[in-house]
């Protein structure tokens, strides 16, 4: 095989036994000779850069063609060349075009898949590693058409500077979401870490009732009563105002990183790295933020909240590093 292809791009190994895989070439794609060379391969090279900051061991590179890039058909479609921007289904399960997307995938281990048509493919083609299913293609049609909100649910407005990456932190977001990893971490001063006070809660109560001051309402996934859950949506709305026997972790280093530098107004900082094959020996629970609350306030933070069987300090045996950080 080799890289001078509408519908194919081989990648550089190792990061190439993470696949991407989308619809098909189009009237660009024919022309250049290779996959997603207009406006939606510069997007997927945003959308690469932000999944690599969160999960560098399967996102290794903000390059797309640093990946196995192929599509569901190797068909060029565009409306002057075939009337339509998209393969049928039909086209799609014949037995050649799942032969040749079986030996393409045959040496990757994840696949990140770019639309319904590419899914289909995937699927039909019996691929045995991890598919990680986006529904939305990362043409500039598409995300306008289908994202209207931010992160933060606040509405995309239109002419304003930003829009795009607005919406390709949403699609990143939703990848994510999909991505449990083993480790969590938390980012923590010099000062905490030496005083042993990383893993020592601000307060001591895992459920907290409904509050009637408006910081938590229904529209949170809030409570009637005392709850878990109530908790959780007030620890991640303000830890400090309400506190707690939560300690906030993320999935992602580079989040955990932030927060021990202050965001950069500090010049060094510890990250604390949790492997959560541990937490059960220890008695540890987690709670995914998102499993609880609806409105986050920080949506890229990725936290999870670990709390101890006596909600108190967290053992130092669910800790397998201290990985010191600078700016």
């Amino acid at each position: 095989m080799n890289g001078n292809k509408p519908h194919f791009w081989p990648g550089i190994v190792p990061i190439n036994r993470t696949a991407i895989v989308l619809s098909c070439p189009g009237r660009l794609e024919e022309r250049k000779k290779r996959p997603v060379a207009g406006v939606t391969g510069s997007n997927l090279d945003k959308l690469l850069a932000i999944l690599r900051s969160h999960h560098p061991d399967i996102f290794a590179s903000g390059n797309r063609y640093d990946y196995l890039v192929t599509n569901s058909s190797d068909k060029v479609h565009y409306p002057v060349a075939t009337g339509d921007t998209e393969p049928s289904e039909e086209e799609i399960v014949v037995a050649k075009n799942l032969m040749r997307l079986q030996s393409e995938l045959a040496h990757c281990t994840v696949v990140l898949v770019l639309g319904d048509r590419a899914a289909l493919a995937v699927r039909q083609a019996k691929f045995t590693g991890s598919i990680i299913h986006c529904g939305w293609h990362l043409s500039m049609r598409r995300l306008n058409t289908a994202i209207h909100e931010d992160l933060y649910r606040a509405p995309i407005i239109k002419g304003q500077g930003g829009n795009t990456a607005k919406r390709i932190a949403v699609v990143a977001n939703s990848i994510l979401s999909m991505l449990p990893s083993r480790y969590l971490y938390r980012g923590v001063s010099v000062e905490m870490h030496s005083a042993g006070k990383a893993l020592v809660p601000k307060g001591s109560i895992a459920t907290r009732v409904m509050l009637h001051d408006g910081t938590i309402t229904y529209g949170d996934n809030a409570t009637c009563g005392n709850s878990l859950r109530n908790a959780v949506i007030t620890h991640q709305k303000d830890s400090i105002k309400y506190p707690d026997a939560f300690i906030s972790f993320s999935f992602s280093f580079d989040v955990a990183k932030q927060y021990a530098l202050n965001g950069g107004r500090r010049r060094c900082g510890i990250v604390y790295v949790i492997d959560r094959f541990f937490l059960e020996a220890h008695e540890v629970v987690e709670h995914i933020v998102t499993d609880h609350a609806s409105n986050l306030t920080k949506p890229l933070d990725q936290e999870v909240l670990l709390c101890a069987a006596d909600q108190g300090t967290l053992p130092l045996g669910i800790v397998v590093d201290y990985v010191p950080v600078t700016s």
